[in-house]
């Protein structure tokens, strides 16, 4: 089964695979970046979404 979740690199978020047996902050630190949403998805577009929200809001504070 595939999970996702969201990360934030230097350059910005990014959706990124959550491997079998990993955490998501464990993915986050694999990818050289920290977890933006504790969330996990079932797919890539739900996690697309769902950063889609994220930026939204950010770009409102």
């Amino acid at each position: 089964m595939r999970r996702f979740t969201i990360v934030e690199l230097d350059d910005g978020f990014q959706v990124i695979e959550v491997l079998a047996g990993q955490s998501p902050a464990e993915a986050a630190i694999a990818v050289g970046g920290e977890l933006a949403d504790a969330g996990l998805y079932p797919s890539y577009e739900d996690a697309t979404e769902a950063l889609d929200r994220l930026e939204i809001f950010d770009e409102r504070e």
